[in-house]
């Protein structure tokens, strides 16, 4: 049996939001239903399924009609149909399916460090904001309290 995926991994695999990966199911269930494994209620994703689901995500970046994509998924079917059979024969095939699912995770995390980079970078510039603040509280507050020391007659006639 080929390995298959949750709806869970699968969007962790690709990159997507959940709610979003349901949504590319529903609108191209047709096209993608021969490449999911239904087991009871649990509809599992093959590779071939990630790979699809990813053609789909790109080219719908690229601005392709729905038209176009379904035909583009039509062209690889027995692509990815003839490769689904020797999936299980093939240790290279696993390997490359290893190295794809390595390289998304990789793409996955170095996204989300670069999110938490730009939240830090935001939270350091909001502190330096309120660090040059308090000092120009700091010394509009040092100055009248110096002149307050200076006393009435220096007030009146100058230093």
């Amino acid at each position: 049996m080929p390995e298959t995926f949750t709806l869970q991994e699968a969007a962790y695999l690709l990159g997507m939001d959940k709610t979003a990966l349901r949504d590319l199911l529903e609108e191209y269930a047709s096209e993608l239903e021969p490449l999911m494994v239904r087991d009871a209620d649990l509809v599992r994703l093959t590779w071939s399924c990630l790979n699809a689901v990813s053609d789909i995500a790109r080219l719908r970046t690229e601005g392709r009609t729905r038209e176009e994509i379904i035909e583009h998924l039509a062209r690889s079917a027995p692509a990815a149909a003839g490769e689904a059979g020797t999936a299980e024969e093939s240790p290279e095939r696993a390997v490359l399916q290893q190295l794809d699912r390595l390289r998304r995770e990789l793409a996955l995390s170095e996204r989300r460090r670069m999110e938490d980079r730009d939240k830090l970078l935001v939270a350091l510039m909001r502190t330096q904001q309120e660090i040059r603040q308090l000092r120009y509280e700091l010394a509009a507050h040092s100055s009248r309290r110096q002149r307050r020391r200076r006393g009435l007659f220096a007030w009146l006639f100058g230093p």
